[in-house]
């Protein structure tokens, strides 16, 4: 029962946007996510028409994908003591996508709690 617990307020984590990511969890998420998408393109031979079924598919997982990933860099830049409406700069063309991954995979969080949460996970696990 209580792992359940736990694996609910972990799965919840995912799909919030209050509170602070740190940068191995910004790291695991961005890697561990898109890493799979990027071998079954260089594997797939070009041409290849997986059907309706498997593309449905794909499109899911690329749409819930996608959005874990906005949700932990928004509270990334949370950790960075920053507002998440700096997410839309990575819509910029090249400097965007540069200036996130400097911003939330390079630079420290700041040190002690900020306006939008107390840092680590201490805070958001006594919250469960």
């Amino acid at each position: 029962m209580g792992e359940a617990i736990i694996l609910g307020g972990s799965m919840r984590r995912f799909l919030s946007f209050s509170g602070r990511a740190t940068r191995a969890e910004w790291w695991a998420i961005n890697l561990a996510g898109w890493i799979p998408f990027i071998i079954a393109w260089a594997v797939l031979p070009h041409g290849y028409d997986p059907g309706l079924a498997i593309s449905v598919l794909f499109a899911a997982v690329l749409v819930i994908m996608s959005w874990i990933t906005i949700v932990c860099s928004i509270r990334r830049l949370h950790d960075r003591n920053k507002h998440g409406a700096w997410f839309l700069l990575n819509f910029l063309p090249l400097v965007g996508g540069l200036w996130l991954l400097i911003e939330c995979g390079i630079l420290p969080g700041t040190n002690g709690p900020n306006k939008y949460d107390a840092p680590g996970s201490v805070a958001q696990l006594a919250a469960l």
